[in-house]
């Protein structure tokens, strides 16, 4: 679960090889399942604890609640009015930064003190939870 979460960290760059919110969702939930007093997440400097598995699961759901929030917000029809006709991508990565600048500057405020480097990749999370929320259409998620 190294990708999944790193204890006392925010997540890395698109929670590394896991590309599957629902599922990342799901391993915290797994985890939390078990009974245990240590988790070894790996690529950090130190193990976890309940508590900081517990932590990572309430940002994860934070990111995906505050995401949402602001696909629903931001409007994908001014970024697609100020790009290259027809050009989808260019609409959608404008669309997707900017969600991912309201996100971010409303998470680091709010976790930058609880979990190092929510200023490195957050909006890069952002942008993965975006594509998918948009793309799996999870139901219920969380």
């Amino acid at each position: 679960m190294s990708d999944i979460l790193t204890p006392g960290w925010a997540p890395y760059r698109a929670w590394g090889n896991a590309d599957f919110p629902p599922g990342m969702l799901a391993a915290h939930d797994a985890i939390l399942a078990t009974d245990f007093t240590v988790y070894a997440g790996g690529h950090g400097y130190r193990c976890g604890t309940r508590a900081d598995v517990e932590r990572s699961r309430e940002l994860l759901i934070d990111l995906i609640t505050t995401t949402k929030r602001y696909m629903g917000e931001v409007s994908y029809g001014k970024a697609a009015a100020e790009v290259e006709q027809d050009n989808v991508w260019a609409a959608q990565a404008l669309w997707i930064d900017r969600i991912g600048d309201a996100v971010m500057a409303e998470l680091v405020g709010r976790w930058a003190d609880r979990v190092a480097g929510m200023d490195a990749f957050t909006k890069d999370n952002v942008g993965c939870m975006a594509v998918s929320l948009a793309a799996d259409g999870p139901v219920n998620f969380p």
